[in-house]
Parts: C-alpha cells; sequence; structure tokens
C-alpha cells in the first residue's frame, strides 16, 4: 500500500454536496450513476442530508485510533469513535497497531473521507499488530456485539478465511447475528481473485458480500494546449501508473486541439478528446483539451461470483492512517492509501448507516434489498468475473432530495 501523511481539510458543518480532490476518488464515484468524476460528493435527503446520524458501526478489525481528526463530530466535541472490547489483549482498550481498522472505520464514517459522516463507530479487536486474527476470537467479537450493541446498528467484517468445517462457527455466528438480532453485517468478498462462494462469512446469503472496483484513468488531467508541440500551462501530468509516454502532436483540425498517442502499445489507448473553454499561457489564448476515457473496472484481486452481493471502490482508497505497520507517521492527522476488498466494504456501511437513520425499524432483509437494488447495474467491465457475477456498483443517493420530492407532490 501507498503511505500519506497529512489531513484534509474537514468542514465544521454538513452540506448536501462536498467538493472532494482526486484522491477521494472513491467519494467521488458512489454518489453519482455514470462517469466522468465530477469532483464532489453529495448526499441527500428530504428532511436532512443522510449522515448516518443515530447509527452506531460496529468495526470488527484491528481496533481504532479514536483520536484520529476523521471522528470528530460536526462542531467539535467528543470522538465519535470509541472502544468495545479487545479479544487480542483481553482487555477494554481496543487500540490500533496495525492501522488496518482505522483505516476501515474512517471510510465508514469519517468528517472528511467517510460515507455516513455523523455516525457513530465502536472498535472491536479481533486482528493483532500484523493483521492476523482466529475464527474463535471473531466468532467471541460478534457474540459480543450481539449482546452489548446500541441499535440501530451494522457490523463490517473486512476479513474472510477459506470455507472448509473449520468456517462453520463463524457462518453460523454471522447468520445468528442477523437473523436473531436484526443487526445487518457487511463483509469483504476477498483478494485471491477466485469466486466468493469459497471465502467465509462472504458465502453467507444473509450478509452484504462486497467487491472491489476501480476507476481506469480516474487521474487522467485536464491539459491546454496551444500551438504547434506545445503542451501550455495550466497542465497537469498524467499520474494513472501508465507505462511509457505521451506525446503532444500537431493535427490539421476545424479547432486546435492535440492528439495525445501513447508511445508503447498498450500504455493508453487513443483517447477522445472534448474541447472545453480557452486555457491561458504566456499570454496566449488557446483551447483545452481534456482526456476522457474514464472507466468502471474491477479491482484486479477481488473476487467475484454469485455470492458477491455488488462492488465498491476498493483501489487506492484514502483514508484515516491509525497504526504503525500501515503510517510513516501515527497521530490524529495521519492518511493513508490502501487497497483491497476490505476498503469496499465500509462504503457500504456507511450507506446502510445512511439508510438507517431514515428507517431504523428496516429489518437486515430490507436493508439488503435496499443496497443491492439502489447500486448502479451493468457499468463495471465483465472481464474479470466469475460466473454469476453480479454487475453492480454502489449507489450512495438512494434517497430523494427535497426538489425530488416536492416535484412529486406536485404544486
Amino acid at each position: 500500500a501507498h503511505r500519506v501523511t497529512g489531513g484534509l481539510p474537514l468542514g465544521a458543518r454538513a452540506t448536501k454536496a462536498e467538493r472532494v480532490g482526486p484522491e477521494l476518488w472513491s467519494l467521488d464515484r458512489v454518489d453519482q450513476r455514470a462517469l466522468p468524476l465530477d469532483g464532489y460528493f453529495k448526499y441527500g435527503g428530504s428532511s436532512a442530508a443522510a449522515t448516518g446520524e443515530g447509527v452506531t458501526i460496529y468495526v470488527v478489525d484491528s481496533g481504532i485510533n479514536v483520536n484520529h481528526q476523521e471522528f470528530q463530530p460536526y462542531g467539535g466535541g467528543p470522538s465519535r469513535a470509541s472502544y468495545g472490547y479487545d479479544f487480542v489483549d483481553e482487555d477494554a482498550e481496543a487500540s490500533d497497531c496495525d492501522g488496518h481498522g482505522t483505516h476501515v472505520a474512517a471510510s465508514a464514517v469519517g468528517l472528511g473521507v467517510g460515507v455516513a459522516k455523523a455516525a457513530k463507530v465502536v472498535a472491536v479487536r479481533i486482528l493483532d499488530c500484523s493483521g492476523s486474527g482466529s475464527v474463535t476470537t471473531t466468532v467471541a467479537a460478534l457474540d459480543w456485539v450481539a449482546a452489548h450493541a446500541v441499535k440501530p446498528a451494522v457490523v463490517t467484517l473486512s476479513l474472510g478465511i477459506s470455507v472448509g468445517s473449520w468456517s462453520k462457527t463463524l457462518e453460523d455466528a454471522a447468520r445468528n447475528l442477523i437473523l436473531d438480532y436484526g443487526i445487518p453485517i457487511v463483509v469483504a468478498s476477498g483478494n485471491s481473485g477466485v469466486d466468493a462462494c469459497y471465502v467465509a462469512p462472504a458465502n453467507v446469503p444473509q450478509v452484504i458480500t462486497v467487491g472491489g472496483s476501480d476507476v481506469a484513468h480516474k487521474n487522467v488531467s485536464m491539459a491546454a494546449l496551444v500551438g504547434q508541440r506545445t503542451l501550455a500551462p495550466p497542465a497537469k501530468s498524467v499520474s494513472d501508473s501508465l507505462e511509457g509516454s505521451l506525446v503532444a502532436q500537431s493535427v490539421e483540425a476545424p479547432s486546435q486541439l492535440a492528439s495525445l498517442q501513447a508511445e508503447q502499445a498498450g500504455a493508453l489507448e487513443l483517447a477522445s478528446l472534448v474541447e472545453c473553454q480557452a486555457g491561458l499561457s504566456s499570454g496566449a489564448d488557446g483551447p483545452a483539451s481534456a482526456l476522457s476515457q474514464q472507466r468502471d473496472t474491477l479491482y484486479r484481486w477481488s473476487n467475484t461470483g454469485s455470492c458477491v452481493d455488488l462492488f465498491a471502490p476498493g483501489v487506492d482508497v484514502y483514508s484515516a492512517c491509525g497504526g504503525e505497520r500501515r503510517c510513516d507517521a501515527v497521530g490524529p492527522h495521519s492518511y493513508s492509501l490502501l487497497s483491497g476488498t476490505s476498503m469496499a466494504v465500509p462504503q457500504v456501511a456507511g450507506l446502510v448507516a445512511q439508510f438507517m437513520q431514515y428507517r431504523p425499524e428496516a429489518s437486515p432483509e430490507e436493508i439488503h434489498a435496499a443496497v443491492v437494488e439502489g447500486a448502479t447495474q451493468g457499468v463495471l467491465d465483465e472481464s474479470l468475473f466469475e460466473k454469476g457475477t453480479p454487475n453492480r456498483l454502489l449507489h450512495t443517493r438512494i434517497f430523494p432530495d427535497e426538489e425530488e420530492v416536492q416535484a412529486a407532490q406536485g404544486p
């Protein structure tokens, strides 16, 4: 995983549309049906912004750095993150020395990087400082949640184990928490590039199983192109992990556009150039051009198959860093970029929290249906899909905006 330190500016109050930078491409993607990314994260609702207020997310993971700035409430006050129980050290302080749990928690509820920006989060630690755990401690953690959860509540399990006789107790514990206690669970599909039905508890029908997605060429930026073979500022570099180089070439055309070509085959397919408003460089005006070829793809190692319910961003997800193993520096302002289906899970859990803010009495079955039916259909590249994989991408704006409600009601 890449490592990044330094915080994002955090807003003082909730809004229904927040500007997000390219590092928060995951938030940028899940609130809109189609590409290209628009640079905003919008969360609507007819009565108030959908922030997950009043809902608690139990992160069964490596613990949480509860002092990170992402867990501040709007307007300041005590942290929205708290300790549940530590099944590794067998005490009440479920702090995070690995960093995985803090990253997951902030992606769910973070004030700057999260989906449900007012939900609370509780750390239930089952993974040690190297990110390892056991079926026994995971089952104990789910039993603990069953006994102590403050509802409405949702659980994240960004972990899994291959299916076998050893996985049955974990499968049963997950199923029982949902059916007997009415608490939904969001689970990672796994990162082995295989059928998720061979991974527990992703194979449990009642859980919400999430695979990982990406956006190809998400970091290709706007460039102003002026004159013969001149790349004029304000221009930004192409930074989407490409090999080879891009060359600006002069072309004869009614408008002064440039053709971008890859030096090496396969580095980047020839893309469409879209004429935009004029750019300005050294006093010379000229048209600006944008490379427009963003497309939804699969995280290359994501498990797929019929046990997956939907996909969510899982590549280079920017979130809070809270453990020595994954951070250059650990503190309230540290961040990191991590990849995996683990990172996709909390975004879906954030949507579940938003839904339960409006429907606290909803059953896990109703929540499951709302998340799946609200997803964007048919936009993912299916070339790496196992047979039976649903082509669904997380969509968080499943609540009507105030204007939409008024329009439906009529004058």
